[in-house]
């Protein structure tokens, strides 16, 4: 149920200078207000970037503590796959050949036109 007035009661509605302050604050860019009874209430500060990254990385521990597998593998994988690499790099042993014309210069379309013919 809800409270009822009486005529003694005031109305709680907001003071022309908080309506003012209201209406230029939702005008800005990134602003708003907040309405609680007759206080007028500005819009938390914008978090500066510092503050955004403190808490992204203060996130990013509490996430890797909680998952240490994860953790190690995270960091273990990429050192055990360049190592990987690095050994069978180590154990090839490389063909090297002179310079050459590898292509064709005449091509012989007989046998192909062969082909042709029988389809």
């Amino acid at each position: 149920t809800g409270r009822r007035l009486s005529a003694s009661s005031p109305l709680s509605l907001p003071s022309l200078p908080c309506l003012v302050r209201a209406l230029i604050m939702a005008s800005s860019p990134g602003g708003a207000t907040e309405y609680r009874g007759d206080a007028c209430l500005a819009a938390p500060r914008r978090a500066r970037v510092r503050d955004q990254l403190r808490a992204t990385l203060w996130q990013q521990a509490l996430v890797k503590r909680r998952t240490p597998r994860a953790t190690c593998c995270a960091l273990v994988s990429p050192a055990l796959f360049i190592s990987i690499c690095v050994v069978g790099y180590h154990l090839t042993d490389p063909e090297t050949f002179d310079a050459a014309i590898y292509a064709v210069i005449a091509l012989d379309v007989g046998p192909l036109l062969g082909l042709a013919v029988e389809f």
